[in-house]
C-alpha cells in the first residue's frame, strides 16, 4: 500500500513538471506549491494533478455547446473571505486592516469551495462587426453556482456560508481595445449567516480597467484589469476580486473578496476547441505581476530626469569662458570703451 502511494505521489510530481515545462505557463506551481497541493489533496481525498488534466477538480472547461474558455486553479479551490470597511483619519472609507500586520486586510471569516463541484452556466455571443469596424465583438457570460450542504457549512463563528453565485463577463473589443480580451464584469451573490444573522450579500467585484479610470488608459496588471492580448492566457499566483467602490458598500459594513488560487484563464480562439482536457495546453501567459512594476518605472524615470538635470548643469559650467584680456603692469592699462 505504501509503495502504491509513493508511486502515485511521484506520478503527480511528474505531471506537475510536465505542466510547467510543456504547457508554456510561467506561472506553473513551484516545488513548495506542489507540495501544498499534494498535502491538500491527501487531506481532501482529491486527485492532485495541477495543469490540464481532466482528473484535476479545479480545471474547468467553460462550455456553451462547445468550449468557450478554460479556467485552471493550479493551487486549489475558490476561496471567499469576509472583510469589513471602516473610516480612516482622512474621512475616507477603506478596508479594516489587520491588527498585527497593517499591510493586510483583516479577515473575519473565509470559506473554501473544496467539498463539491459547482454548477456552471456559460453563454457565448458574437456580434458581427458594424460598418466601419473590422472585427467582431465577442462576449462570454459565465456563472459558477455553489450550493453547500448543511454538513459542509463553514464552522466559522462569523461566516457560515449556504450558497454562492459568481458571475463573470469576458469580452474582447470592449471596453478598451479590440486586440485585448477583458473581464468586464464580476458579480458575487452569497447567502450566509453572518454574526448569527441570515443575510444575502450582493457584491460588485468588477476590476478596475485603468490607472486613471479612462478606458484608453488600460492596465492589465495585479490590482487592475484581468486582461491579456488576444491569443494569450492570463495567469496570477493569487487573483483577488474585491469591491473597488467602497462608498457604495458603506462604513462599518461587511463585504466579500473572492480568490482564484493559481489562476490561469484563456478564452477559446477556435484552434483547440476539440482538444480534450487531458491534452490541452494553455498559450503563452500574460502574468498579473509585471517584470517591472509601476513603482520601479516611476523611480527609474525620476532618476533619469535628475541625472539629465545634473549633466546639463555640468555642461553649462564647462562652457563658461575665462577673460580674454589681461592687464600688463609694464604697459598702459586696458581701456574699455563705455559703449562696450
Amino acid at each position: 500500500m505504501r509503495l502504491v502511494s509513493l508511486c502515485w505521489l511521484l506520478s503527480a510530481l511528474v505531471s506537475t513538471y510536465n505542466c510547467s515545462s510543456e504547457g508554456g505557463i510561467d506561472a506553473a506551481v513551484n516545488r513548495e506549491e506542489t507540495s501544498n497541493i499534494l498535502k491538500r489533496a491527501a487531506e481532501e481525498n482529491l486527485p492532485a494533478q495541477p495543469g490540464s488534466s481532466s482528473g484535476y477538480p479545479y480545471f474547468f472547461e467553460l462550455k456553451d455547446g462547445e468550449v468557450a474558455a478554460r479556467l485552471n486553479l493550479t493551487q486549489g479551490a475558490f476561496v471567499v473571505e469576509l472583510v469589513k470597511t471602516t473610516k480612516n483619519s482622512l474621512n475616507q472609507i477603506v478596508y479594516e486592516m489587520d491588527d498585527k500586520d497593517k499591510r493586510k486586510i483583516k479577515v473575519y471569516g473565509n470559506y473554501t469551495f473544496n467539498k463539491s463541484q459547482p454548477k456552471i452556466d456559460v453563454k457565448k455571443s458574437v456580434t458581427p462587426a458594424a460598418s466601419g469596424e473590422s472585427f467582431n465583438k465577442t462576449k462570454i457570460d459565465v456563472t459558477f453556482t455553489y450550493t453547500e450542504k448543511p454538513e459542509d457549512k463553514n464552522k466559522n463563528d462569523t461566516l457560515e456560508l449556504t450558497s454562492a453565485e459568481l458571475k463573470l463577463t469576458i469580452e474582447w473589443g470592449i471596453p478598451t481595445r479590440h486586440d485585448y480580451w477583458n473581464i468586464t464584469a464580476a458579480q458575487l451573490t452569497v447567502n450566509a449567516k453572518i454574526d448569527s444573522t441570515d443575510q444575502k450579500v450582493e457584491t460588485d467585484l468588477t476590476p478596475k480597467f485603468s490607472y486613471s479610470g479612462l478606458p484608453g488608459d488600460s492596465a492589465c496588471t495585479n490590482g487592475y484589469g484581468i486582461c491579456a492580448p488576444v491569443g494569450l492566457c492570463w495567469s496570477c499566483d493569487d487573483q483577488v476580486l474585491k469591491p473597488n467602490n467602497l462608498k457604495a458598500v458603506g462604513e462599518g459594513k461587511y463585504t466579500l473578496m473572492w480568490h482564484f488560487p493559481g489562476m490561469i484563464l484563456e478564452p477559446e480562439w477556435g484552434a483547440t476547441k476539440n482538444v480534450s482536457a487531458s491534452k490541452f495546453k494553455f498559450s503563452a501567459n500574460w502574468d498579473c505581476d509585471p517584470l517591472l512594476p509601476l513603482s520601479v518605472w516611476v523611480s527609474l524615470l525620476i532618476s533619469l530626469r535628475l541625472a539629465a538635470i545634473l549633466i546639463g548643469a555640468v555642461q553649462m559650467l564647462s562652457a563658461l569662458q575665462v577673460p580674454s584680456k589681461w592687464d600688463d603692469p609694464k604697459k598702459a592699462g586696458i581701456q574699455v570703451a563705455q559703449t562696450e
